[in-house]
């Protein structure tokens, strides 16, 4: 039984257990690949841009949008510039 207690247990200088908090809840019906990502340290806000420099289609004529996310991936603001 102890094994598998300490199954997901990794050794560094010490000891330490990684594991999930909750779900994201978020849908990149793109995907991550065609935009940039910045996140904040310690399971901060999570920021995306489009890259501008990625050839995809798009539909409209719209100014670029920052879109700021929780941890979760709820969207928390977006950001016209």
């Amino acid at each position: 039984m102890s094994a598998l207690l300490t199954a997901d247990w990794f050794q560094l200088d010490s000891y330490y257990r990684k594991f999930d908090l909750y779900n994201m809840v978020w849908s990149m019906d793109e995907g991550l690949g065609n935009m940039i990502v910045a996140g904040a340290p310690y399971g901060g806000p999570i920021a995306l841009v489009r890259d501008r420099k990625q050839l995809v289609r798009v539909m409209t004529t719209a100014k670029p949008v920052i879109t700021i996310y929780n941890g979760v991936g709820n969207i928390i603001s977006k950001i016209l510039f």
